[in-house]
């Protein structure tokens, strides 16, 4: 459904980089699915699947899965891996205060709780992070660009 007469909504099935703190209640578009809302002038992207970057601020190890708390600026986002993924914590030796960059999926825990299901993550030097930023804004513009020279009503 369109926000209004001017909007158009796109979704996206591939790994949309964002920033973590934009994994917010209030910028997720629920239902069957779980989708990211990113604002470009009058397009409103949407993505489940969903690239980002940060700092490990703490590791808990529960039964069924494992949460990995990445921090960016003052935000926190919980990755969750499940058991065939936990593997991934020794093999490419996170631990807290390692930064890294993570591929998943936005899910909702029972509570409504928000989160990255990881299907993939590396361990990237900290200076890579502001890189990753700059490649988060450098995209968006492409898409903007793209979207506008296209006759999708962009303005």
């Amino acid at each position: 459904m369109q926000e209004n007469s001017d909007t158009r909504e796109i979704y996206l099935d591939c790994f949309l980089k964002i920033y973590p703190w934009e994994i917010k209640t209030n910028n997720v578009k629920r239902g069957t699915n779980i989708f990211v809302k990113i604002q470009l002038g009058n397009i409103i992207l949407y993505s489940r699947k969903v690239s980002l970057a940060g700092r490990v601020k703490e590791i808990y190890k529960g039964e069924k899965f494992t949460d990995i708390l990445l921090e960016a600026k003052e935000d926190v986002v919980p990755l969750r891996l499940w058991p065939e993924k936990q593997h991934l914590l020794d093999v490419k030796n996170i631990e807290e205060n390692s930064f890294l960059k993570a591929f998943g999926t936005l899910r909702e825990d029972r509570d409504g709780n928000i989160y990255v299901s990881v299907l993939a993550l590396s361990r990237i030097p900290e200076n890579h992070i502001e890189s990753f930023y700059t490649s988060v804004e450098e995209d968006r513009k492409f898409f903007e660009r793209f979207l506008k020279n296209n006759n999708t009503g962009v303005s």
